[in-house]
């Protein structure tokens, strides 16, 4: 199965924060399943360091990287621009196009996501 970690969800999983939930946490850590990261969630996370209150220094996040990271294409771009206005964060709107074009399930705890058609856990 194909996985897209929403930020917060890459941030909970590295911290090994209790809020999220252990299923997830199984899901991200069983090497079956392909677990994707986009390279929105590093931007994301540089801009918003303060707002998100990192537990750990930024770059240790992205050390000893193992997910495979998903880079903004073309097709991306175009999904995007189709996508209703039910989200304004341009992170978030990114992740479902992403997601959409790459037949990810998307794990996310943002409700706002639910309005898209995207398959979320």
């Amino acid at each position: 199965m194909k996985y897209l970690l929403d930020t917060h969800v890459f941030i909970w999983y590295l911290e090994g924060n209790n809020r999220l939930k252990p299923e997830w946490r199984h899901i991200i850590a069983d090497r079956k399943n392909d677990v994707f990261v986009s390279i929105t969630s590093p931007w994301e996370m540089s801009l918003k360091a303060k707002k998100l209150h990192l537990q750990l220094p930024f770059d240790s996040y992205f050390r000893n990287f193992e997910y495979m990271l998903l880079t903004i294409t073309l097709p991306h771009i175009d999904e995007l621009r189709k996508l209703p206005f039910h989200h304004k964060d341009p992170f978030d709107r990114m992740l479902v196009a992403q997601a959409r074009v790459e037949g990810c399930m998307l794990i996310t705890l943002d409700k706002k996501m639910l309005a898209y058609d995207v398959p979320i856990l």
